[in-house]
C-alpha cells in the first residue's frame, strides 16, 4: 500500500511539474494587443518636421519643424512648452538626428554647416519636499507647466519634473558649404562620430572627442575628419547612416543603389561595398537603423519594406571580409493587403528589434526583425484615429505606447507586444540574426549580453541526443566491463566495499551530479579541453600496453611482486597515459580539428571529419577487437601450441598495436 502511494504521489508530482512548466510557458505565445487611447486635435504650422521624440513614460510628444519645437501632452492635446528655433540655434536647420533615449542629436544646417548636442525631453524625479505648489494637486497623469519645466504626476507617489533640453554644442563643423539633407550619429568610445550629407552628394564624417582642461575647469573638444564624394554630377543619394559602433558608413539612393565605407580611420574613409541591392518597385523613400545598431529598414513608394546588414560570407565579400545583404523583404501582400500604398512614416523600437511603418492609405504595421513577421496591423482611418496619411511614428521607450501624427490629430494606442520574439519559427525554425552569415539554429542564454533574444530549441535537443550518443559510447563499456569483472572477479572483501558506493551515486540525481560537473569540472577542463580528450584514449591504451609489457615477466617473478601492480598502475601507468595525452593533444588538435577545437566547435574552422572519428572511434575499436578475436586470433591458436612464453607475449602485444591502427583506419 505505501509503495502504490508512493509511485502514484511520484507521477502526480512530475505531472504537476509539467502543469506548471505549461502555464509558465503559454503567456509566451500569446498575441500582441493594440488598443486606442485617444485621439486629440493637434496641428502644426505648415513647416518642414524635422524631429519628433517622446519621454520617457510616453505621455508627453515633441515636434520640431524650422519654426519651434513644440511640447504636447498627449492625453488633452494641450501645448505644455514652446521654443523658437531661434532662440534654441537651431534657426536655418535642415536635418536633425536624434538617438532615442539618449538625448545626443546632430543638426544639419542649410549652409552646411554641422553641430551636435543634446536635444529632447530630459525627465528628473522629485521628492515631494521640492514640487512646486501648482503641481501638488495634480491627478495621476495630469500635466502642468511651472516656469519652464513640466510636472508630472506619474503615479500616487511619485512626481517627475521633464524639461526640454536644446543644448547645442559650441563647436561647428564647416567643411560642407551646401544644404545638409540627412545626418546621423553614433556614441563611440572615445566620444560621438557623425555624418552629414549635403545635395551635392558630398559626406562628411567628423569624430569628436572632448577632454577638460584641469587648470582652467574649459571642455577642449577635438575634432578629425575628412570630406568624401559619394556622387556623380547628379547625385542620386538621399540618406546616410551608420553603424551603432561607428565604424561602417552607408549611403542609400532612392533607387536602391548603395555604397559602404569603413570609417575606423575617420581621416581615410575606404570604400568596400558599392552597387545595387535590390531593383525596388518604387522609390525608397525612408531608411532608419534598428536597434541592435547593424541592421538597416528600407522603405519604398510601393509599400515593400526591406531589412539589410552587412555579415561575414562566401558570396563575393568585400576586402575586409564582409558582405551586405538583404535578409528580410516585408510585402503588402504578405498581410492581406488589397493594394500597395507608399510607405509615410517608420519609427524603430529604442529596445527591441520591433519597428513601425506606416503608408498613405493610413493602415500601420508592427513589425518583428528577427523572426520577420508581423506583430499587429492598425487601420487607422477606420478607427477614426487619423483622416490623413500619417506623418510621424514614434514608439514608446518601452515598447508599451505607439503614437501617430497625421498634422490634424495625433492618435495614441497603448500596445501589449507580448513575446514577440518568441514563436514556433523561432523555437524550431532557423533565423537570420544580425550580423550572421546565413540563417541558422541559434540558443543563447537570457544572462547573455546580446540585443537579439535567441531561444531555438534544436541545438538543445540535439545537443542533448549527441552528448547522451557520446557519453553512452564511452560509457557503456567500461559499465559492461566493470559489471562483469565485480560479478565474476571481485573478491567478496572488495565488493562489499564497491558495491554500496555505486549503489549510492546510482541514487544520486543526475541533474545534481551533472551541475556539480558544470560547475567545477568544466572550467578546468575548458582551459585543457584537447587534453582530456586525448588522455581518454591514450591512459587506456597505456594501461593495456603495460599489461602486456607486465606478462611478458617470468612467472616465479610475477607472483612475487605481484602486490605491487596496483601500485604501479597508480604512479606509473595512469601518470604516463596523462603524459601521453599531453604529448599528442596539439598534434590531435591540429590533425582533426584545424589547430582550434573551439573555434571548430563554433563552426569557425575544421571540417566534421574530426568530429566523426572521434565519435566512431569506440565503435571501431570494438569492430577491430571483432575481427581479430574472429579471424586472427584462431589462426594464432594454432601456430603458437609449440611457441615460447616470451614470444606469445610479443605476439599478443603485436597484434594489440595492429587493433589499435585498425581502429584508427575504421574511424577516418
Amino acid at each position: 500500500m505505501v509503495i502504490t502511494l508512493g509511485g502514484l504521489g511520484t507521477i502526480a508530482a512530475v505531472l504537476l511539474v509539467g502543469v506548471f512548466l505549461l502555464v509558465v510557458a503559454l503567456p509566451l505565445f500569446r498575441p500582441a494587443s493594440i488598443d486606442l487611447k485617444q485621439t486629440i486635435p493637434f496641428t502644426l504650422a505648415e513647416k518642414k518636421l524635422l524631429a519628433s521624440g517622446l519621454d520617457d513614460s510616453g505621455s508627453l510628444a515633441w515636434f520640431c519643424n524650422t519654426d519651434q519645437i513644440s511640447v504636447i501632452e498627449l492625453q488633452s492635446g494641450k501645448e505644455l512648452l514652446s521654443r523658437s528655433t531661434k532662440d534654441c540655434g537651431l534657426e536655418q536647420a535642415s536635418a536633425i538626428c536624434c538617438l532615442p533615449n539618449k538625448l545626443h542629436a546632430a543638426v544639419g544646417f542649410q549652409g552646411g554647416e554641422i553641430r551636435t548636442g543634446r536635444l529632447g525631453l530630459e525627465t528628473f524625479f522629485v521628492p515631494k519636499s521640492d514640487i512646486p505648489k501648482p503641481a501638488k494637486k495634480l491627478q495621476v497623469g495630469e500635466a502642468v507647466t511651472v516656469g519652464d519645466a513640466v510636472y508630472l504626476q506619474a503615479s500616487n507617489e511619485i512626481t517627475k519634473r521633464i524639461e526640454l533640453v536644446t543644448d547645442l554644442s559650441e563647436h561647428v563643423s564647416t567643411s560642407l558649404k551646401n544644404s545638409i539633407i540627412d545626418v546621423d550619429l553614433s556614441l563611440v568610445s572615445s566620444g560621438s562620430c557623425f555624418v552629414a550629407l549635403d545635395d551635392q552628394g558630398n559626406i562628411r564624417v567628423e569624430k569628436l572627442s572632448s577632454r577638460r582642461n584641469l587648470l582652467t575647469d574649459e571642455l577642449v573638444v577635438t575634432a578629425t575628419g575628412s570630406t568624401t564624394k559619394v556622387g556623380g554630377k547628379n547625385p542620386d543619394f538621399r540618406f546616410i547612416q551608420m553603424s551603432g559602433l561607428g565604424d561602417q558608413l552607408f549611403a542609400f539612393s532612392s533607387s536602391g543603389a548603395f555604397k559602404r565605407f569603413v570609417i575606423r580611420n575617420v581621416d581615410s574613409p575606404e570604400l568596400m561595398e558599392q552597387g545595387t541591392l535590390f531593383d525596388p518597385d518604387g522609390i525608397v523613400t525612408h531608411v532608419a537603423r534598428l536597434y541592435g545598431g547593424s541592421s538597416f529598414v528600407l522603405a519604398d513608394t510601393s509599400g515593400k519594406v526591406r531589412i539589410l546588414f552587412t555579415s561575414r560570407g562566401t558570396n563575393k565579400p568585400a576586402q575586409d571580409g564582409l558582405v551586405t545583404q538583404i535578409v528580410a523583404t516585408f510585402t503588402p501582400e504578405k498581410y492581406k493587403r488589397k493594394k500597395r500604398s507608399a510607405t509615410c512614416a517608420i519609427s524603430t523600437s529604442p529596445r527591441s528589434r520591433l519597428f513601425a511603418v506606416a503608408s498613405e492609405d493610413g493602415v500601420i504595421r508592427l513589425l518583428q526583425a528577427t523572426t520577420q513577421s508581423s506583430i499587429a496591423t492598425i487601420d487607422s482611418s477606420k478607427q477614426s484615429a487619423l483622416t490623413q496619411k500619417p506623418q510621424v511614428l514614434l514608439i514608446g521607450s518601452r515598447d508599451n505606447r505607439l503614437v501617430a501624427y497625421d498634422g490634424k490629430n495625433i492618435a495614441t494606442w497603448n500596445v501589449d507586444a507580448g513575446y514577440p520574439e518568441v514563436s514556433f519559427r523561432a523555437l524550431f525554425g532557423k533565423l537570420w540574426y544580425e550580423n550572421y552569415p546565413s540563417r541558422e539554429y541559434a540558443w543563447e542564454t537570457t544572462g547573455h549580453e546580446s540585443f537579439e533574444p535567441k531561444f531555438s530549441l534544436v541545438p538543445l535537443v540535439f545537443g542533448t541526443i549527441k552528448a547522451t550518443i557520446y557519453s553512452m559510447l564511452f560509457a557503456t563499456p567500461i559499465a559492461l566491463l566493470a559489471a562483469i569483472y565485480m560479478s565474476q572477479f571481485m573478491s567478496a572483501p572488495s565488493k562489499s566495499r564497491i558495491k554500496p558506493v555505486i549503489e549510492m551515486m546510482a541514487s544520486l540525481p543526475s541533474v545534481v551530479l551533472g551541475f556539480i560537473a558544470g560547475l567545477i569540472m568544466a572550467p578546468l577542463i575548458e582551459n585543457s579541453a584537447m587534453f582530456f580528450i586525448s588522455s581518454i584514449f591514450t591512459v587506456p591504451l597505456v594501461l593495456l600496453v603495460g599489461a602486456f609489457l607486465w606478462q611478458l615477466w617470468p612467472p616465479g617473478l610475477r607472483s612475487r611482486v605481484s602486490a605491487w601492480r596496483f601500485p604501479v598502475v597508480l604512479v606509473v601507468a595512469i601518470p604516463l597515459g596523462v603524459l601521453l595525452g599531453s604529448i599528442v593533444a596539439k598534434p590531435i588538435e591540429l590533425l582533426l580539428f584545424g589547430g582550434d577545437f573551439f573555434a571548430w566547435l563554433n563552426g569557425r574552422g575544421g571540417s566534421g571529419w574530426g568530429g566523426w572519428v572521434l565519435a566512431l572511434f569506440p565503435l571501431s575499436s570494438i569492430f577491430a577487437a571483432f575481427l581479430i578475436s574472429r579471424f586472427i586470433s584462431p589462426w594464432l591458436r594454432l601456430r603458437s601450441v609449440h611457441w615460447g612464453h616470451w614470444r606469445t607475449v610479443s605476439v599478443a602485444l603485436c597484434l594489440c598495436f595492429v587493433g589499435f591502427i585498425l581502429s584508427c583506419v575504421l574511424a577516418t
